[in-house]
Protein backbone atom coordinates (compact mmCIF):
# COMPACT_ATOMS: atom_id res chain seq x y z
CA UNK A 1 0.00 0.00 0.00
CA UNK A 2 1.47 2.99 -1.04
CA UNK A 3 -0.81 6.17 1.00
CA UNK A 4 -3.30 6.62 3.09
CA UNK A 5 -6.03 9.11 1.80
CA UNK A 6 -8.86 10.49 4.56
CA UNK A 7 -11.70 12.55 3.84
CA UNK A 8 -11.66 15.74 6.00
CA UNK A 9 -14.32 18.54 7.08
CA UNK A 10 -11.72 21.56 7.29
CA UNK A 11 -8.78 22.90 6.15
CA UNK A 12 -7.17 22.53 9.61
CA UNK A 13 -7.22 18.65 9.30
CA UNK A 14 -6.14 18.66 5.90
CA UNK A 15 -3.15 20.50 7.07
CA UNK A 16 -2.77 17.95 9.41
CA UNK A 17 -3.40 14.97 7.62
CA UNK A 18 -1.05 15.71 4.66
CA UNK A 19 1.61 16.98 7.53
CA UNK A 20 0.95 13.35 9.37
CA UNK A 21 2.41 12.04 5.28
CA UNK A 22 -1.91 11.37 4.39
CA UNK A 23 -3.79 12.72 1.62
CA UNK A 24 -6.79 15.14 2.59
CA UNK A 25 -9.88 14.49 0.82
CA UNK A 26 -12.41 16.85 0.20
CA UNK A 27 -16.34 16.61 0.04
CA UNK A 28 -17.82 19.13 -2.50
CA UNK A 29 -21.13 20.37 -0.90
CA UNK A 30 -24.13 18.26 -1.60
CA UNK A 31 -22.23 16.73 -4.50
CA UNK A 32 -20.59 13.89 -2.52
CA UNK A 33 -22.06 10.46 -0.73
CA UNK A 34 -20.22 11.76 2.47
CA UNK A 35 -21.13 13.29 5.83
CA UNK A 36 -18.09 15.34 6.16
CA UNK A 37 -18.06 18.67 5.74
CA UNK A 38 -18.69 20.03 2.21
CA UNK A 39 -17.07 23.28 0.38
CA UNK A 40 -17.15 24.59 -2.78
CA UNK A 41 -14.04 24.27 -5.31
CA UNK A 42 -13.26 27.71 -4.39
CA UNK A 43 -12.27 27.11 -1.40
CA UNK A 44 -9.48 24.04 -2.40
CA UNK A 45 -6.37 24.84 -0.81
CA UNK A 46 -3.18 25.39 -3.57
CA UNK A 47 -0.47 24.56 -1.20
CA UNK A 48 -0.53 20.88 -0.38
CA UNK A 49 -1.63 17.68 -2.37
CA UNK A 50 -5.38 17.26 -1.94
CA UNK A 51 -8.35 14.73 -3.27
CA UNK A 52 -12.17 15.45 -3.93
CA UNK A 53 -15.31 13.41 -3.65
CA UNK A 54 -17.91 14.24 -6.09
CA UNK A 55 -19.55 10.99 -6.51
CA UNK A 56 -23.12 11.71 -6.46
CA UNK A 57 -25.20 10.56 -9.25
CA UNK A 58 -26.27 13.44 -11.45
CA UNK A 59 -29.44 14.38 -13.06
CA UNK A 60 -29.84 15.22 -16.94
CA UNK A 61 -31.03 19.01 -14.86
CA UNK A 62 -27.28 19.41 -13.54
CA UNK A 63 -25.17 17.95 -16.45
CA UNK A 64 -23.65 21.84 -17.17
CA UNK A 65 -23.19 22.43 -13.32
CA UNK A 66 -21.44 19.19 -12.72
CA UNK A 67 -18.87 20.15 -15.68
CA UNK A 68 -18.52 23.46 -14.48
CA UNK A 69 -17.48 22.06 -11.37
CA UNK A 70 -15.63 19.53 -12.20
CA UNK A 71 -13.17 21.62 -14.93
CA UNK A 72 -13.34 23.94 -11.37
CA UNK A 73 -11.58 20.97 -9.37
CA UNK A 74 -9.27 20.22 -11.91
CA UNK A 75 -7.85 23.34 -12.20
CA UNK A 76 -7.66 23.87 -8.74
CA UNK A 77 -4.86 21.25 -8.69
CA UNK A 78 -6.81 18.06 -7.45
CA UNK A 79 -4.53 15.20 -7.21
CA UNK A 80 -7.50 13.06 -7.46
CA UNK A 81 -11.55 13.32 -8.28
CA UNK A 82 -13.43 10.63 -7.55
CA UNK A 83 -16.62 10.00 -9.18
CA UNK A 84 -19.42 7.08 -9.74
CA UNK A 85 -21.64 8.95 -12.91
CA UNK A 86 -20.39 8.41 -16.14
CA UNK A 87 -21.38 11.25 -16.96
CA UNK A 88 -18.06 12.89 -15.38
CA UNK A 89 -16.01 10.64 -17.70
CA UNK A 90 -17.31 13.12 -20.63
CA UNK A 91 -16.47 15.88 -19.38
CA UNK A 92 -12.58 14.94 -18.99
CA UNK A 93 -10.18 14.58 -21.66
CA UNK A 94 -7.48 11.99 -21.96
CA UNK A 95 -5.30 13.35 -19.54
CA UNK A 96 -7.88 14.14 -16.99
CA UNK A 97 -9.23 10.54 -16.71
CA UNK A 98 -5.92 9.98 -14.79
CA UNK A 99 -6.91 11.69 -11.83
CA UNK A 100 -10.35 9.92 -11.94
CA UNK A 101 -11.04 7.31 -9.26
CA UNK A 102 -14.13 5.48 -9.47
CA UNK A 103 -16.54 5.26 -6.18
CA UNK A 104 -19.37 4.30 -6.24
CA UNK A 105 -19.42 3.46 -2.72
CA UNK A 106 -21.05 -0.38 -3.02
CA UNK A 107 -21.25 -0.86 -6.39
CA UNK A 108 -17.54 -2.16 -7.39
CA UNK A 109 -17.34 -5.68 -6.08
CA UNK A 110 -15.76 -7.67 -8.48
CA UNK A 111 -12.40 -7.80 -10.76
CA UNK A 112 -14.71 -7.43 -13.55
CA UNK A 113 -15.95 -4.48 -12.32
CA UNK A 114 -12.79 -3.14 -11.98
CA UNK A 115 -11.52 -4.17 -15.32
CA UNK A 116 -14.02 -2.22 -16.99
CA UNK A 117 -13.77 0.86 -15.38
CA UNK A 118 -9.75 0.34 -15.70
CA UNK A 119 -10.23 0.40 -19.61
CA UNK A 120 -12.05 3.82 -19.52
CA UNK A 121 -8.66 5.46 -18.98
CA UNK A 122 -9.17 6.41 -15.49
CA UNK A 123 -6.80 6.23 -12.38
CA UNK A 124 -8.03 4.14 -10.22
CA UNK A 125 -11.07 2.27 -8.46
CA UNK A 126 -12.10 1.87 -5.05
CA UNK A 127 -13.50 -1.50 -3.67
CA UNK A 128 -17.56 -1.60 -2.31
CA UNK A 129 -16.36 -1.89 1.53
CA UNK A 130 -18.92 -4.38 2.29
CA UNK A 131 -17.15 -7.39 0.56
CA UNK A 132 -15.41 -10.04 2.61
CA UNK A 133 -11.44 -9.78 3.17
CA UNK A 134 -11.00 -12.75 0.18
CA UNK A 135 -13.46 -10.73 -2.24
CA UNK A 136 -11.75 -7.90 -1.43
CA UNK A 137 -7.67 -9.76 -1.98
CA UNK A 138 -8.95 -10.91 -4.86
CA UNK A 139 -10.08 -7.66 -6.88
CA UNK A 140 -6.65 -6.17 -5.03
CA UNK A 141 -5.07 -9.41 -6.94
CA UNK A 142 -6.17 -8.45 -10.30
CA UNK A 143 -6.26 -4.61 -10.43
CA UNK A 144 -3.34 -2.51 -10.17
CA UNK A 145 -4.55 1.04 -8.85
CA UNK A 146 -6.86 -0.11 -6.18
CA UNK A 147 -8.00 1.47 -3.18
CA UNK A 148 -9.85 -0.14 -0.19
CA UNK A 149 -11.89 1.63 2.61
CA UNK A 150 -10.17 0.66 5.80
CA UNK A 151 -11.90 2.88 8.48
CA UNK A 152 -15.32 4.50 9.35
CA UNK A 153 -19.04 4.39 9.40
CA UNK A 154 -19.78 2.79 5.72
CA UNK A 155 -22.21 4.34 3.68
CA UNK A 156 -25.40 1.89 3.33
CA UNK A 157 -28.38 3.88 1.88
CA UNK A 158 -28.84 6.89 0.15
CA UNK A 159 -32.02 8.48 -1.18
CA UNK A 160 -33.08 11.41 -3.22
CA UNK A 161 -36.01 12.06 -0.72
CA UNK A 162 -35.46 14.07 2.27
CA UNK A 163 -36.74 11.93 5.32
CA UNK A 164 -35.41 13.70 8.07
CA UNK A 165 -37.17 17.11 6.70
CA UNK A 166 -40.47 14.86 5.82
CA UNK A 167 -39.86 13.40 9.56
CA UNK A 168 -39.57 17.13 11.17
CA UNK A 169 -42.44 18.58 9.13
CA UNK A 170 -45.07 15.57 10.16
CA UNK A 171 -44.05 15.43 13.68
CA UNK A 172 -43.77 19.52 13.61
CA UNK A 173 -40.18 19.23 15.77
CA UNK A 174 -38.90 22.71 15.78
CA UNK A 175 -35.11 21.03 14.34
CA UNK A 176 -33.57 21.87 11.39
CA UNK A 177 -31.99 18.35 9.96
CA UNK A 178 -30.28 19.59 7.18
CA UNK A 179 -26.08 19.21 7.41
CA UNK A 180 -26.31 18.09 11.25
CA UNK A 181 -24.19 15.29 12.51
CA UNK A 182 -25.68 14.20 15.15
CA UNK A 183 -28.51 12.53 14.19
CA UNK A 184 -29.51 8.65 14.43
CA UNK A 185 -32.15 6.46 13.47
CA UNK A 186 -33.38 2.67 14.63
CA UNK A 187 -35.14 0.00 13.14
CA UNK A 188 -37.66 -1.30 14.46
CA UNK A 189 -36.48 -4.58 14.90
CA UNK A 190 -32.79 -4.09 15.87
CA UNK A 191 -30.75 -1.82 18.87
CA UNK A 192 -28.21 -0.05 16.77
CA UNK A 193 -28.21 3.71 16.12
CA UNK A 194 -27.41 4.55 12.48
CA UNK A 195 -26.23 8.03 12.21
CA UNK A 196 -27.87 9.59 9.57
CA UNK A 197 -27.04 12.95 7.47
CA UNK A 198 -28.98 15.11 5.20
CA UNK A 199 -28.17 17.29 2.56
CA UNK A 200 -29.97 19.50 -0.50
CA UNK A 201 -28.66 16.34 -2.54
CA UNK A 202 -30.84 13.70 -0.49
CA UNK A 203 -30.18 11.42 2.91
CA UNK A 204 -27.50 9.30 3.86
CA UNK A 205 -27.84 5.88 5.98
CA UNK A 206 -24.71 5.12 7.75
CA UNK A 207 -23.83 1.75 9.58
CA UNK A 208 -23.78 1.73 13.36
CA UNK A 209 -20.52 0.28 14.11
CA UNK A 210 -16.94 1.69 12.57
CA UNK A 211 -15.14 -0.30 10.33
CA UNK A 212 -11.02 -1.17 11.51
CA UNK A 213 -8.75 -2.75 9.56
CA UNK A 214 -5.55 -2.73 11.79
CA UNK A 215 -4.82 -6.51 11.30
CA UNK A 216 -6.23 -6.31 7.90
CA UNK A 217 -3.59 -3.62 6.30
CA UNK A 218 -0.63 -5.57 5.94
CA UNK A 219 -3.30 -8.33 3.93
CA UNK A 220 -4.50 -5.67 1.22
CA UNK A 221 -0.69 -4.77 0.40
CA UNK A 222 -1.47 -5.08 -3.02
CA UNK A 223 -4.27 -1.72 -2.68
CA UNK A 224 -2.57 1.37 -4.09
CA UNK A 225 -4.00 3.44 -1.34
CA UNK A 226 -6.06 2.73 1.69
CA UNK A 227 -9.52 4.95 2.67
CA UNK A 228 -10.47 6.81 5.93
CA UNK A 229 -13.68 8.10 5.93
CA UNK A 230 -13.60 10.98 8.44
CA UNK A 231 -17.82 11.35 8.56
CA UNK A 232 -18.93 11.45 11.96
CA UNK A 233 -15.11 11.66 13.58
CA UNK A 234 -13.98 14.48 15.50
CA UNK A 235 -11.01 15.79 15.10
CA UNK A 236 -8.61 14.46 17.77
CA UNK A 237 -10.07 10.94 16.59
CA UNK A 238 -9.94 11.66 12.99
CA UNK A 239 -5.92 11.98 13.77
CA UNK A 240 -5.38 9.43 15.82
CA UNK A 241 -7.00 6.90 13.68
CA UNK A 242 -4.58 8.18 11.36
CA UNK A 243 -1.86 7.85 12.91
CA UNK A 244 -2.03 4.41 14.39
CA UNK A 245 -2.25 3.28 10.29
CA UNK A 246 0.54 5.23 9.37
CA UNK A 247 2.84 3.66 11.54
CA UNK A 248 1.42 0.09 10.43
CA UNK A 249 1.91 1.56 7.01
CA UNK A 250 5.66 2.39 8.24
CA UNK A 251 5.90 -1.09 9.38
CA UNK A 252 6.07 -0.13 13.22
CA UNK A 253 4.45 -1.79 15.74
CA UNK A 254 1.73 -0.39 18.13
CA UNK A 255 -0.31 -2.98 18.88
CA UNK A 256 -0.51 -1.36 22.71
CA UNK A 257 -1.92 1.65 20.88
CA UNK A 258 -4.21 -0.07 18.85
CA UNK A 259 -5.50 -2.10 22.29
CA UNK A 260 -6.13 0.63 23.77
CA UNK A 261 -7.82 2.89 20.76
CA UNK A 262 -10.44 0.05 20.62
CA UNK A 263 -10.84 0.01 24.45
CA UNK A 264 -12.08 3.56 24.29
CA UNK A 265 -14.04 3.24 21.07
CA UNK A 266 -16.26 -0.05 21.35
CA UNK A 267 -17.78 0.93 18.14
CA UNK A 268 -15.10 -0.42 15.92
CA UNK A 269 -15.22 -3.63 13.83
CA UNK A 270 -14.34 -6.02 11.39
CA UNK A 271 -17.75 -5.20 9.25
CA UNK A 272 -18.55 -7.84 6.60
CA UNK A 273 -15.06 -9.00 6.42
CA UNK A 274 -15.39 -12.42 8.17
CA UNK A 275 -19.80 -12.64 6.68
CA UNK A 276 -21.51 -11.66 3.60
CA UNK A 277 -23.77 -8.92 4.27
CA UNK A 278 -27.54 -8.88 2.12
CA UNK A 279 -27.14 -5.41 1.82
Amino acid sequence: MREIRISVSTIEQATAAARQGAMPVFSLRDLALSAVTGIQPEQLPGDIPFGVLLNVPIAQTQLEKARAITQKVLAAGADILYFSDPAILSFCNEQQRKVLVYRPETLLTSPQDAAFWMEQGIGGISVSPLLTKSETTRILSTTEHAEVTIHGHLLLSVSRRKLLSAWKDYYQIDLDPLYHTGLAIRETTRQEDMPVYETDYGTMVFSDFVLESFEELSEFKQAEAGFIDGSFLDSETLLETLNLYQQLLNGESCIEAINDYRMRHPECSKGYYDQKTIL
